[in-house]
């Protein structure tokens, strides 16, 4: 069996607006000054209210939180779906969202943040011995690009993956991709899925359409997604 782990818990960091990232450096130097004013204390200006974090699965795109778009895809092709999130709110935001008997939702609940980390987590609740990791971020993935993958699984292959070579460099879809489960038995929470796929026994699928991988981390990406929507909406008029 195949199970899908869904990584819905990034920092999301690209996604804030440009005023926030701007108040954070400032509280940065704020507190360097401090730490060097050995015993003089500053009680400085009242701090502002913190902004509330944008999470980007559950930021809005075409009508519907962004990773609705990616489980509609995953959900007709596994039995079992797990979505992680990073906190315990983000466990109930998203069990309002995705109500489907279906999907589980677990919260890693750690400080670190990196794939690895997300999709031990996954694994905890997953069954299958392969699974097909995607990131939230990626609403263009579709069902033949996910077919092929499942139609390449077969006995001795721990990762099938989508690749392309880009400037004489190769370059893996790391986050929509099959592994066998094995792979990650031993895999550190600092180690990057590419250097992963490098040590294992892998197949490459060739990308012959790099927009249905096209991932949304800053607002930019979010408009260019918008964009994306309506060309395609305008085509089938």
């Amino acid at each position: 069996m195949i199970s899908c782990i869904i990584l819905a818990g990034g920092k999301s960091e690209r996604m804030q607006p440009e005023e926030s990232k701007i108040a954070k450096l400032k509280e940065r130097i704020k507190k360097r000054a401090k730490r060097g004013k050995k015993g003089k204390r500053d009680k400085g200006p009242k701090p502002k209210k913190k902004q509330p974090k944008l999470d980007k699965a559950f930021m809005t795109l075409d009508e519907k939180p962004m990773v609705l778009h990616v489980y509609e895809t995953v959900r007709k092709f596994f039995p079992e779906i797990v979505i992680v999130v990073k906190t315990k709110s983000q466990e109930s935001e998203m069990k309002k969202i995705v109500s489907d008997p279906k999907a589980r939702i677990v919260a890693d609940k750690t400080k670190s943040f990196s794939p690895v980390i997300g999709i031990k987590a996954g694994l905890q609740e997953a069954s299958g011995e392969h699974v097909f990791v995607i990131g939230c971020d990626m609403p263009f993935v579709n069902g033949v690009t996910i077919f092929r993958m499942i139609n390449r699984v077969k006995k001795g292959v721990e990762c099938i993956v989508p690749s392309k070579n880009k400037d004489g460099e190769r370059r893996y879809e790391t986050l929509c991709a099959i592994y066998d489960r094995r792979v990650f038995d031993d895999a550190k929470a600092d180690e990057s899925l590419h250097d992963i796929i490098d040590s294992s026994k892998k197949l490459l699928i060739p990308v012959y359409n790099e927009s249905i991988f096209f991932n949304i981390n800053t607002p930019e990406d979010m408009n260019k997604a918008k964009q994306m929507i309506d060309a395609k909406a305008e085509k089938k008029k």
